[in-house]
């Protein structure tokens, strides 16, 4: 049984979204010593000229905003009328998995007699078209998009349609696409039978700095309660709410600290002195580690892979109950906190931070057990392989 997943090799790393659920898949079938799994292959050339590229743009923001936009629009452009014709041959292959809408809809043409069983996973925390609109740079780039929306939709809807199977993590994870596409209701009616979930998994996440080394540099005691949350600074991801619960929690309490990475925009930051952001990062799981407890407050989520670094690390989560997140206390992690309000995060947030050493312990080694249990990417390559075999049989 031959398998063509449908992302680039040379551009897969250990990340979120598509490549990084290619990256363990790939790692985990070399050390399997499995040869059924292929992805495609990119020119290695153009990949070393892209990155030239950004380098140069990246000192002329506002050129970047302009060439990005205009690459864009071409991609657009492709996503909808050029299909594109691989050097793969699909027949070659019992099963071609892609991990992208647009993916599946520039292969159109090259599906209409392929006998083989199509797989389609969406990353997308919501519809495909709605996160390309939403990601527009330019005023032309979304005067372009807009005028073609419905196309768009249409890309999402024929992929889900006209898949073999759809692949989730979990059925919470479906959450975003109820909630922000008005179609999906009834493709998932009409294609209930056509559904499967396989947890993703990735590989253990290890702190590079000691707890006490990262207290120490941002002028932090060994006594003080330590909030972290690392993540993008949107709507989406919570962070304008985190900055209410924040503001709450600083108000009464002087003891607590929040430790905040990732960089700022959209949104920015709450000016508090207990607030410490430090922007951008290589080694966010020294921060996590040296935290008390996470905090994941999105307002709309897939499956989100900070949740599971986190767990694998063996720290509380307190987050929102949305999405994905959903998951964990359907599954019984005993460390995962979910709340619907923001009164209800700050009952939380009290909660742990009275629980002695001790309970706390009990609880981080809980939430590293569950990761060890459900969550590595050993586990999941096993568990997408059973899958796969279970669709082709």
């Amino acid at each position: 049984m031959k398998e063509l997943i449908y992302l680039d090799e040379n551009a897969l790393s250990p990340a979120g979204g598509p490549l990084g659920v290619g990256y363990y898949i790939n790692e985990e079938a070399k050390k399997a010593g499995d040869d059924c799994i292929e992805f495609i292959k990119s020119n290695p050339k153009v990949k070393e000229k892209e990155g030239k590229q950004k380098k140069i743009l990246y000192k002329f923001p506002r050129l970047t905003k302009i060439v990005r936009s205009v690459r864009h629009i071409k991609d657009y452009r492709n996503m909808l009328y050029s299909p594109s014709v691989e050097m793969n041959k699909f027949d070659d292959y019992d099963v071609v998995h892609f991990h992208t809408t647009s993916d599946m809809y520039k292969q159109r043409k090259n599906l209409e007699n392929y006998k083989g069983v199509v797989l389609l996973t969406s990353h997308s925390p919501i519809p495909l078209a709605q996160e390309l609109y939403a990601a527009c740079a330019t005023g032309f780039e979304r005067h372009f998009f807009k005028k073609r929306i419905k196309e768009f939709e249409n890309m999402d809807k024929w992929s889900f349609m006209n898949a073999d199977y759809v692949v989730f993590p979990c059925p919470d994870a479906e959450e975003p696409y109820y909630n922000n596409w008005k179609d999906y209701s009834d493709i998932k009616e009409a294609r209930k039978d056509h559904f499967k979930y396989v947890l993703t998994g990735i590989s253990q996440r290890e702190a590079k700095v000691s707890k006490s080394e990262i207290r120490k540099k941002y002028n932090i005691t060994n006594d003080e309660f330590v909030i972290v949350y690392v993540g993008r600074h949107n709507e989406v991801k919570g962070y304008g709410k985190l900055k209410e619960l924040g503001k709450n929690i600083l108000e009464k309490n002087r003891d607590i600290k929040f430790l905040i990475a990732g960089r700022e925009g959209p949104l920015t930051r709450l000016e508090n002195p207990s607030w410490i952001e430090i922007g951008f990062t290589k080694d966010p799981y020294s921060l996590i580690s040296a935290g008390d407890v996470f905090v994941l407050p999105n307002n709309e989520t897939y499956f989100d892979l900070v949740m599971i670094e986190v767990l694998s690390l063996g720290k509380i989560v307190i987050a929102s109950r949305t999405g994905g997140n959903k998951y964990y206390e359907k599954a019984g992690a005993k460390g995962v906190f979910l709340y619907d309000t923001l009164a209800e995060a700050e009952e939380l947030v009290d909660k742990v931070k009275a629980m002695s050493k001790e309970e706390r312990k009990k609880l981080e080694k809980e939430n590293r057990c569950f990761y060890e249990k459900h969550l590595t990417s050993t586990v999941f390559y096993e568990n997408y392989k059973k899958m796969v075999n279970e669709v082709v049989d």
